[in-house]
């Protein structure tokens, strides 16, 4: 029996199994990327795909500030002009959209109809995230005034844009079935987030932001709505962040 045979086997096993290590990272970090890449900004996709084990699947439950938006009249503007024209009008809305929260550190959570939901502070921590968050749907608000004054979607009667933000804990990670997973929140503030988008109709505002991320923005003035009722939330106090 050849001795040297048994430690050239087991080198042999061991590299063997060094190189599907390294090819199943390869491919996670592959699949991280496609998954997250739509979502987030480049710079925080390659990090999470060169350390995976930054975010948390699973699920976690930690703080996000969650933004909410919303075309106001979206359905009669759907109805009123051809599909093709509806869905161009809705990429470069979207694109737009999206651009403005990946450049304030957020992660496009889920793009429904005409609303776009956004998450700060996950999947990775951000530092000041109920600011940039409120940052983000001031510069969203004015950047859909300038999209629907443009000549084209002025005579096609484009929508005004509604955005509603608040901070709570919320439970993140994968949600769904082995066939669609998808990486999202749900708690309270993401609730909030959405009646105050609403809210926005009836108190004629664009912005809408509730106490939580008020009490974490010092640097942004505010106009105060006092106590508003919300479905199912009850009386919560409301704030319209100023320009400027």
């Amino acid at each position: 029996v050849d001795p040297v045979s048994p430690a050239l086997v087991a080198l042999l096993a061991g590299g063997g199994a060094g190189l599907v290590a390294a090819v199943q990272s390869r491919r996670r970090a592959a699949a991280l990327r496609r998954r997250f890449e739509s979502h987030l900004a480049p710079a925080v996709v390659e990090r999470i795909a060169r350390d995976p084990d930054l975010i948390k699947l699973a699920g976690e439950r930690r703080e996000v500030t969650a933004l909410f938006t919303d075309v106001e009249g979206f359905t009669a503007f759907a109805e009123a002009h051809p599909a093709e024209t509806v869905v161009g009008a809705l990429d470069r809305y979207f694109d737009g959209v999206t651009a403005i929260v990946t450049a304030h550190g957020g992660m496009v959570d889920k793009l429904v109809g005409d609303a776009a939901h956004a998450l700060f502070n996950a999947p990775l921590d951000l530092d000041g995230h109920p600011e940039r968050a409120v940052r983000a749907a001031l510069a969203i608000a004015a950047f859909g005034e300038a999209f629907r004054a443009a000549p084209e979607m002025a005579a096609l009667g484009f929508g005004r844009t509604r955005v509603g933000v608040e901070t709570g804990l919320a439970v993140v990670g994968d949600v769904g079935s082995r066939a669609k997973l998808d990486y999202t929140a749900h708690g309270g503030a993401v609730n909030t987030a959405a009646r105050l988008e609403a809210l926005n109709k009836t108190l004629g505002t664009a912005v809408c932001v509730g106490p939580a991320a008020r009490a974490r923005v010092p640097g942004v003035a505010f106009r105060a709505h006092g106590p508003v009722e919300l479905r199912g939330l009850g009386r919560l106090e409301v704030y319209e962040p100023l320009p400027g």
